[in-house]
């Protein structure tokens, strides 16, 4: 017996679905993705802080304005204003530091070609890396150097950016995301306003036994409010148990209110409030 032919309206439906597939799978693989994970990978594995800020979010509420504020008036904002006037196409922000350097990354819908132009007339010295656009001020100025990618413009000093550019397009390169333990923190992590997080060691700002790595994700919660959801990794179950208290104590002595903690496997997950106000007393951008 013949196999049924296939009716004309039928596998043009077929084609299109294909195609479709073919181009969400391809192009569109990242939508899906949490928006501080994806920059995350533009960082280099050795960072040991990761400090994302959802720039549009903060600007369009006008509760959250004391936390823009501290982007607006950054010496990076500064900078930027002189090569892109228009702060507004900033939608987001991530600061990463610890390999023996920083650099700051802001995503956006960046014009290319706009910039490059400012930037040539503000007298910057353009070299590459991997293809990658370098722009250096001229020496004796206060600024730093710039790199432009796609949809992003990374700042920091020359050697910092040439760093990010060798996670980004370097397959030996690992980017900050690509640590296992910093991913598992990640993933746990809820979408935020504000996400840190943080490879824990000797300088880290919390200390306990066998902590790996942690990180904080801070969501609206309401009028001058916002929540907190903390995750941290430990070595094992029989590290994280002991650790509970700890965790509440030190996030209580912060001005955080109704924390609660819990065990999951060697994780903690905590959960508090905090005031915008007293957030963004303690918080630098």
């Amino acid at each position: 017996m013949k196999p049924a032919a296939v009716k004309p309206k039928l596998a043009t439906l077929i084609l299109l679905g294909s195609l479709l597939f073919v181009l969400t799978g391809s192009c569109l693989c990242s939508s899906g993705s949490k928006q501080y994970a994806d920059m995350m990978t533009m960082v280099p594995v050795a960072s040991t802080e990761f400090h994302f800020w959802n720039i549009h979010g903060l600007g369009a509420d006008s509760e959250l304005w004391p936390l823009y504020e501290k982007f607006r008036e950054s010496s990076i904002a500064r900078q930027l204003a002189d090569i892109e006037p228009v702060l507004a196409v900033v939608k987001n922000s991530a600061k990463a530091s610890g390999f023996d350097g920083s650099v700051t990354v802001l995503e956006g819908d960046f014009n290319s070609r706009d910039l490059e132009r400012r930037l040539k007339s503000e007298g910057y010295v353009l070299s590459m890396h991997l293809d990658v656009e370098i722009w250096t001020p001229e020496e004796g100025e206060l600024y730093v150097s710039v790199a432009l990618v796609d949809r992003a413009v990374l700042m920091g000093t020359a050697e910092d950016l040439k760093a990010c550019i060798n996670a980004m397009e370097l397959d030996q390169q690992d980017s900050f995301y690509e640590d296992q333990a910093i991913e598992w923190v990640a993933d746990r992590l809820p979408e935020g306003l504000i996400v840190d997080i943080f490879r824990a060691g000797p300088d880290s700002t919390e200390h306990y036994a066998d902590l790996i790595s942690y990180g904080r994700s801070y969501t609206k919660e309401g009028e001058d409010k916002l929540r907190m959801t903390g995750i941290y990794m430990f070595s094992d179950g029989y590290a994280a148990e002991p650790a509970l208290a700890h965790v509440s104590d030190y996030l209580k002595g912060q001005e955080f209110t109704n924390v609660e903690t819990k065990q999951e496997g060697n994780f903690i997950r905590a959960t508090a409030s905090v005031y915008i106000s007293d957030l963004t007393r303690d918080m630098p951008y």
